[in-house]
């Protein structure tokens, strides 16, 4: 089985997430110029080999219209850095179901309390600029405004979701996107007290952050671990200078996004987590642990922008696989509950969200309860590390006052995922081994090509298969399956 480790010791942030995970990719260059095809124009992506403080490393970093983010002028600067927002009038919120579906998931996400409602109807602006930059002025101007000669507009969290939606990525790299996006937009209104509708970024920072954040759930995806693991978070202490003045570390919206993870400030001072690294962390949920039993296969260190005394400014990924023999096994948990006072709707609506937010397997049977009411029996299959979590969104997605929890064993083939060209685009395919050969196209791509070219999935497998037969040597990688 594929384990994938994140030592966090030196901080994270989404570059250096990026950086790392880039560098345990078997083909770097491939994932940028897939990401490159999709981000918005103007934006790119790039990734080099360099040394920090004597350490052989990786750089990842976000082009916005030809330069760095370090090389714009500081109005015009994005980064995954947390910022006191500023208050414009506006009008521009996102939809009305959206935003209460936010809402609820705020209050799932970081207690019962929810979203603070804001005392007056301006709007927050999180601007994502440098430290350094002071933005203390007057704002009775437009929503889109200039500083010097460039324009200084910003997005709402609705804009920021559009965007990614019309990304032309796998289905499974958007929803982790999503899922991350809303993350930063919920603590973001919760720190400024405002709404989430009410939240805007600043366009290039939301850009930034959005080639960030796409990056690092499609290099999971690809590596497709059976256990993401890392160790306790270091988020530095002292001061950090914001628009708005002094604030501690971590800031206020990192703060809310760490709830519920492992912490500790480290020996040096400074900011050494951003907003994105803990959303990122927030919504994949690794097992907190130091560097677990594995047999190391690679390791990588991506490198951040900053520099601190005395410390290399590095996150370490590593690569392994569990000392077992080919024939997978591993211990998995079993939830399960009895539900007769639901909706149909409402179960699949449950059973949607374990699934995006880690399970295994999800799926119901018909059962006949106690006083012979129809009813029915949900099951949620997850790594052992996931079953207090999944079980809380349980008791949150149904009406049910109990769980049933088994600890299995389970047993798998060794599989590969792999990606084959084809003339509708790149398509992956899980394929097992040990005898028993067998080649699944993944569903999702096959869909999104089928919607597309407006054919059926039936004929896009087809000339999927024809592409596999005919192509000499795929990229392969091995990984785990649900």
């Amino acid at each position: 089985m594929r384990l994938v480790h994140l030592d966090l010791s030196n901080g994270a942030s989404g570059d250096m997430l990026c950086a790392a995970l880039l560098g345990l990719q078997p083909d770097p260059q491939e994932v940028l110029d897939t990401l490159n095809r999709a981000l918005p124009r103007g934006l790119k992506v790039s990734y080099e080999r360099q040394r920090r403080d004597s350490l052989e490393c990786g750089r990842f970093e976000v082009h916005y219209q030809g330069r760095t983010l370090d090389e714009l002028p500081p109005p015009e600067r994005g980064s995954s850095d947390a910022r006191e927002p500023e208050q414009h009038s506006s009008e521009r919120s996102g939809s009305a179901p959206a935003i209460k579906a936010l809402r609820k998931r705020s209050a799932d996400t970081f207690g019962k309390g929810g979203l603070t409602p804001y005392a007056s109807a301006q709007t927050a602006h999180i601007h994502l600029h440098g430290h350094d930059h002071e933005h203390d002025h007057p704002h009775d101007h437009p929503h889109d405004h200039d500083h010097g000669g460039v324009t200084h507009a910003h997005r709402s969290l609705t804009e920021v979701l559009e965007i990614i939606d019309a990304l032309p990525l796998p289905k499974e790299v958007l929803d982790h996107a999503r899922a991350v996006y809303e993350l930063l937009a919920i603590a973001e209104g919760r720190a400024h007290g405002c709404e989430v509708g009410e939240v805007h970024f600043h366009e290039v920072g939301s850009l930034d952050a959005i080639a960030d954040i796409c990056t690092c759930c499609m290099c999971l995806t690809r590596l497709q671990p059976c256990s993401l693991s890392a160790t306790p978070i270091t988020v530095g202490f002292g001061e950090v200078r914001c628009a708005h003045g002094i604030l501690s570390v971590p800031a206020p919206a990192t703060a809310l996004l760490l709830e519920g993870l492992p912490c500790m400030a480290g020996g040096v001072a400074g900011e050494r987590c951003t907003p994105t690294a803990a959303a990122l962390l927030q919504h994949f949920k690794p097992n907190f642990t130091q560097l677990p039993l594995m047999i190391l296969q690679q390791s990588s260190g991506g490198a951040g922008s900053k520099t601190f005394p005395g410390c290399a400014n590095v996150l370490r990924a590593y690569l392994g696989a569990t000392p077992e023999a080919e024939g997978e096994s591993e211990q998995v948990t079993l939830l399960s509950c009895n539900i007769d006072d639901q909706s149909p709707e409402e179960l699949a609506y449950a059973c949607e969200e374990l699934l995006a937010q880690g399970a295994l397997d999800v799926w119901r049977t018909p059962a006949v309860m106690k006083k012979g009411r129809l009813g029915c029996t949900l099951y949620c299959l997850c790594r052992r590390q996931h079953e207090q979590h999944l079980g809380d969104v349980i008791f949150a997605q149904t009406t049910t006052l109990g769980i049933r929890v088994q600890v299995i064993e389970r047993r798998t083939l060794p599989r590969t995922l792999s990606t084959v060209s084809t003339p509708l685009g790149e398509l992956r395919y899980k394929s097992s081994g040990r005898g028993f050969d067998r080649v699944k196209f993944e569903y999702d791509d096959l869909a999104v090509a089928a919607r597309r070219q407006g054919m059926s999935i039936s004929q896009v497998r087809e000339l999927a298969q024809e592409a596999l037969k005919s192509s000499v040597q795929p990229h392969k990688s091995p990984a785990d399956s649900k």
